[in-house]
């Protein structure tokens, strides 16, 4: 009888702890914060997908040969750029920077999409809608990005909701920028990319946690050989269509802690 009472108790205590191990992670808010690129690699949505809110930074300066206005995709065994002209001066916002007007970059972009990708599995299932995106009149690239990430994460079945960066009311620059852009929306835990290296001082995340990702391209069918990786997600897309998102989340690899270790 003893014994029992005694399992009893232990077995209540493994319970009491597992739940407030899962409480504590229910109580957890992940949040990723990007530029909004033009239709980009899985990688980006990946982060997006993992990240319990995904912030556009869409109000810091635009850097110019990035992939704000422009992305890759293969034409049997080359790289080619699809390209947004814009026009542009030095130290504008991404939300500043105007499309150059005229239909050349428009109609270049659909029949690259169109001649590379017409033959795949599911091409005439979701081209229609990027082609339709695209023929529309765009001013500002960050217009054009936001709806073409919002179309390919709502077909990918992304569910993470977006935000703006311009909407929150944020005055810092750099890693200090990121800190506040974090508080503002009660994050506990920031999801930041390779790049972040070069510049995020992670000695001032102190009640933030720190997960970078190392993310694995997985590989799958293009339709040619060899495999070329990082390419735009519309390669993903249209040959595999809905089976896409569980292409993109076997790469899934994160390392929390700073960016020294």
């Amino acid at each position: 009888m003893i014994l029992s009472s005694m399992c009893f108790e232990l077995d209540y205590k493994h319970i009491r702890e597992t739940l407030i191990l899962i409480r504590m992670n229910e109580d957890r808010k992940y949040v990723a914060i990007h530029q909004p690129q033009f239709m980009p690699w899985m990688g980006y949505f990946e982060k997006w997908d993992r990240a319990d809110l995904f912030i556009l930074l869409d109000d810091v300066q635009y850097k110019k040969n990035d992939f704000i206005n422009r992305n890759r995709i293969r034409q049997k065994n080359n790289i080619i750029w699809l390209t947004v002209p814009v026009s542009f001066h030095n130290k504008q916002r991404i939300n500043e920077i105007r499309i150059v007007q005229d239909e050349l970059w428009r109609d270049k972009i659909i029949k690259s999409l169109y001649i590379i990708y017409r033959g795949r599995p599911y091409f005439n299932d979701y081209f229609p809608y990027i082609e339709g995106l695209l023929s529309k009149d765009w001013e500002y690239l960050s217009e054009l990005n936001i709806e073409m990430l919002k179309l390919l994460a709502s077909t990918l079945g992304i569910k993470t909701p977006l935000m703006l960066s311009s909407s929150i009311k944020v005055d810092t620059t750099k890693t200090e920028r990121l800190i506040d852009l974090l508080t503002n929306v009660n994050a506990t835990d920031y999801l930041c990319g390779q790049g972040a290296k070069n510049y995020l001082k992670d000695e001032l995340f102190q009640r933030i946690g720190l997960h970078w990702q190392e993310y694995k391209h997985p590989l799958y069918s293009q339709g040619l050989t060899p495999f070329i990786s990082h390419l735009s997600v519309v390669d993903l897309i249209f040959n595999y269509g809905n089976k896409s998102l569980d292409i993109i989340r076997e790469g899934r690899a994160w390392r929390e802690g700073n960016a020294k270790e």
